[in-house]
């Protein structure tokens, strides 16, 4: 490749070449042609020699000024980089304690809405519930009969949407096994139904809401009582039947949806000066974020890091949480020392009294065709 200088020279001698073809036509002799001739061609060589020193020396410069532009350049994008990361790094911190004061304020509502709603009176020492009437009659289960009830739900029912019709069913079906008064048994379903489903439009009754209720009121102890609303809300076919199988459980399975129907169950059996404003405070957000806040604990999860589909919980998890989390252990307790109305005078309403034929026959024919086949058998 030729050389700047190279190609001015040769230009040079182009240009000589052509003047010297003018000044023949001027009448020049042949001395005075060679004198201008050769000053000519001087002063375009040092044109030349000037022109090449310039361009080496602009060259450097201009390599200089862009090497400080490229500098310039890149300490301006170092310097947006940072102060990116740093406006990055506020946002997650403000969207973490935005997260985590979202969470408080719905974990103090969903406390204050189930575990604190009712005041004690001057007879109802604190932190204790007081069953409403209607739910009496399910009031101490055992392990056995919660247990019972969740096969019979599974055996009768076709979804967790249930009627009437079916979950009377269902209540007469348990009272079968367990040896109590079918009879009496459909009366305080139904009763309890009405209740239960006072606000409901469509008049179906969430079976969990019922389910997860008994769990929290039975007498089985505060380990097995974890264990049992796991298993309700693991939602297997079998998981009541195999109490000691350990499953896993996905937040996506619909962790907002079971803690929402057994938040709203134990807010329906206790008596509550404002149950509509109660209600209010189980709204479908407040809980998803409690559901999403108890996950996170569970997992050690960040507020800014996703949950993915396939993170999941185990019954040990879940266990280890109930009893280490203070407002959940202070619910299981609070809800272990029911009290029930005084106007059933601490009678089990399952138990059938003995009565003479006469005093049935009074009462109720059915009542007394169940007696007499009861004393056939």
């Amino acid at each position: 490749m030729e050389s700047t200088y190279e190609v001015l020279e040769a230009g040079v001698r182009s240009k000589s070449s052509k003047l010297t073809d003018f000044i023949s036509q001027v009448g020049m002799n042949q001395v005075e042609r060679g004198q201008a001739l050769g000053d000519l061609e001087y002063q375009l060589k040092c044109l030349a020699h000037d022109l090449h020193m310039t361009e080496q020396t602009k060259i450097p410069q201009l390599h200089a000024e862009l090497h400080k532009q490229v500098s310039d350049m890149d300490g301006s994008i170092a310097s947006a980089k940072i102060t990116a990361l740093t406006q990055l790094q506020a946002a997650k911190n403000e969207m973490d304690e935005k997260i985590q004061s979202d969470v408080w304020a719905s974990r103090t509502s969903m406390v204050t809405a189930v575990a604190i709603a009712c005041p004690p009176s001057d007879n109802q020492e604190a932190h204790r519930a007081a069953l409403i009437d209607e739910i009496v009659p399910f009031d101490n289960l055992s392990i056995h009969e919660v247990e019972v009830f969740w096969r019979n739900f599974f055996d009768h029912a076709s979804g967790f949407a249930m009627s009437k019709p079916e979950f009377t069913t269902m209540c007469i079906s348990v009272a079968c096994q367990l040896n109590k008064s079918p009879n009496q048994m459909a009366h305080d379903a139904g009763v309890l139904f009405d209740v239960l489903t006072r606000e409901s439009d469509a008049k179906l009754l969430d079976a969990l809401e019922f389910l997860a209720s008994i769990v929290f009121i039975c007498t089985a102890p505060l380990d097995d009582k974890i264990d049992l609303v796991y298993d309700s809300w693991d939602m297997s076919e079998d998981s009541m039947c195999r109490p000691n199988t350990r499953h896993l459980y996905s937040v996506e399975y619909g962790l907002t949806l079971q803690l929402k129907s057994t938040l709203l169950g134990l807010a329906k059996i206790i008596v509550i000066d404002d149950k509509h404003k109660t209600m209010d405070m189980l709204d479908d957000e407040p809980i998803k974020r409690l559901a999403e806040m108890a996950f996170r604990d569970m997992l050690h999860v960040s507020p800014s890091t996703p949950i993915g589909s396939d993170d999941t919980i185990s019954c040990d998890v879940f266990h280890a949480y109930c009893l280490s989390n203070a407002d959940v252990k202070d619910l299981f307790v609070w809800f272990d020392a029911v009290e029930q109305d005084s106007k059933h005078n601490g009678l089990d309403p399952f138990d059938i009294p003995d009565r003479s034929l006469k005093q049935v026959l009074q009462m109720d024919p059915d009542s007394a065709v169940e007696k007499d086949l009861t004393q056939l058998t």
